[in-house]
């Protein structure tokens, strides 16, 4: 998010080839913030999308390589130069070796950076000026993505509120606004169906009593007929576009056009009684997991290239 910003900003292409290097999407991820930029570069400064990472992350060379660059060429005081250096040499050998080997090394450099990020948090603060945000951001999330991924299960709960916990921050850090969210369906439930167990869901803390933002989400759900996938980008390999529902003749016999938004929260809406699309538990009606829907058709699979 933070090198989709830069190029939203500067239009250095370099930097969107490189946040979105990898995806099985690119070609479409390219493409989408292209016309982003052209919209945004319409609207006044304070007008401007600014695009926002809550996730945990997934690129660790990326992650590795914006770290580096955020650090200045002046000279760290010496409580903190050690540290800082080694990270820049570590990182060198490890982007060199093109992310094959030394993973380890630079890992544990990352390690010790952030443990004395921790203890002197004023000295990086006065070193990285206004840069320190997102350089503690971003090394706080990895540092936090590294312990979930290796702790040998699968903890949806610190997942789950680790995006909480990244938004709440990043929401103190900006100018208040509206937020737009894409998310898999786990995510954006607002009660908990039947297979999902104990596990509470961002959309849940996010609209919780305690949240900046509570009471005031929206959950929207998405259907899918007779849609495409890319799911190997080396051989175009397509597959069938699965929806969570397993009932969509409610949708189907009335849409009319490929893409249809249903609002299911409307006055005296049988769906705010009963569950027709979520295996509910408590009998409890849809419109307390979301409130609308969208119904999308004969939608191609994403281009990689």
């Amino acid at each position: 998010s933070c090198l989709l910003n830069e190029y939203l900003k500067s239009g250095d292409e370099s930097k969107l080839d490189f946040a979105v290097s990898g995806r099985i999407d690119f070609k479409d991820l390219i493409d989408f913030y292209n016309r982003l930029k052209e919209y945004n570069d319409t609207l006044p400064e304070s007008k401007r999308i600014t695009v926002i990472g809550i996730s945990l992350e997934d690129h660790s060379w990326s992650t590795f390589a914006y770290i580096n660059s955020l650090i200045p060429e002046s000279e760290p005081i010496s409580e903190i130069k050690p540290f800082i250096k080694a990270y820049k040499e570590n990182f060198k050998t490890f982007n060199n070796k093109q992310n094959q080997e030394n993973y380890d090394d630079i890992i544990k450099a990352f390690q010790n950076l952030h443990k004395n990020m921790e203890a002197n948090p004023a000295a990086y603060e006065k070193y990285l000026g206004n840069r320190y945000f997102s350089f503690q951001f971003t090394a706080d999330n990895f540092a936090n993505t590294y312990k979930i991924y290796n702790a040998g299960v699968a903890d949806y709960d610190a997942v789950e509120s680790s995006f909480y916990n990244n938004f709440k921050r990043i929401y103190t850090n900006l100018p208040k606004g509206k937020y737009f969210g894409q998310f898999k369906m786990e995510h954006v439930y607002q009660n908990t169906c039947v297979y999902m167990g104990d596990t509470k869901r961002f959309a849940m803390y996010l609209n919780g009593s305690d949240s900046p933002v509570g009471g005031r989400v929206l959950s929207i759900a998405y259907a899918y007929q007779n849609c495409m996938a890319l799911t190997d980008q080396r051989d175009n390999r397509e597959a069938d576009v699965e929806t969570e529902f397993t009932d969509l003749n409610l949708l189907q016999n009335i849409s009319k056009s490929d893409i249809t938004l249903f609002k299911l929260n409307g006055d005296k809406s049988p769906f705010s009684t009963k569950s027709y699309f979520v295996t509910s538990i408590s009998n409890m009606p849809d419109t307390d997991y979301f409130k609308y829907i969208i119904l999308i058709k004969n939608s191609k699979a994403a281009a990689s290239f």
